[in-house]
């Protein structure tokens, strides 16, 4: 698991070109392109592990890890701190991990190794983002500005039924805002759907602002045309 990690991975804090065309291959097979330094070694974790056949295993074992992140400040400060000597970190890591998945420990060891478990909350969303992409899990969030009956609740389900491929699933948010008014926003991934009534009203407003500059451009031009009018009588 770790020599495979290490092989995907730059060694110690040098990232230069070499990984970069070393990771191009590989990123190919992953289901879904994730950037930046987070994306590189959630990248590289997510290939070893499916490799190994490991996804759901380091997968759970990653969920565990981010709740304890998320719900304690002690573990996020200590996760942050740079003053902390790299040997010192690992250890502690370890002892934290002594639960998880192998691979997972052994990644984390190559975290503290390299100087970046300050990408640890990054890469947890990396790896999540990867993980759904993989299932075709697609997430979306559909906001109204009340909370939906159950038949309203019913349409909605119908309509993103209709939308969806068959071999796609929707992670359905359903979220209240009041500030849009009326009508539904729906987030499907990146593509946004927005029927709320205050983008209506806001394309109303730009309307009739363009309308109102349009007639005062031409009561300008009546005006101008006047003045030239009575200087030639």
């Amino acid at each position: 698991g770790g020599a495979m990690l290490r092989r995907l991975l730059p060694q110690g804090a040098r990232m230069g070109r070499r990984f970069f065309s070393a990771s191009a291959a590989a990123m190919d097979v992953l289901p879904k392109t994730v950037h930046g330094v987070s994306g590189r070694y959630a990248g590289a974790l997510w290939l070893s592990a499916a490799k190994m056949e490991k996804l759901p295993t380091v997968e759970s074992s990653l969920d565990i890890l981010r709740q304890c992140y998320e719900k304690d400040e002690t573990f996020r400060l200590f996760i942050k701190d740079p003053s902390l000597p790299r040997d010192e970190k690992k250890q502690t890591m370890m002892s934290i991990a002594d639960q998880a998945d192998p691979l997972v420990q052994d990644f984390f060891g190559l975290l503290c190794d390299t100087g970046r478990m300050n990408e640890l909350p990054r890469i947890f969303e990396d790896f999540a983002v990867l993980m759904r992409a993989h299932r075709n899990e697609i997430p979306v969030t559909v906001t109204t500005a009340r909370n939906l009956e159950t038949d309203e609740k019913e349409l909605v389900d119908e309509k993103l039924e209709e939308m969806k491929d068959p071999d796609e699933r929707y992670l359905v948010d359903m979220q209240v805002d009041p500030s849009i008014i009326g009508g539904v926003k729906i987030q499907v991934g990146e593509i946004l759907i927005d029927a709320s009534v205050s983008t209506a009203i806001k394309d109303i407003e730009k309307v009739l602002s363009g309308e109102f500059q349009m007639q005062a451009e031409e009561d300008e031009e009546f005006e101008e045309e006047e003045g030239e009018v009575e200087e030639q009588a």
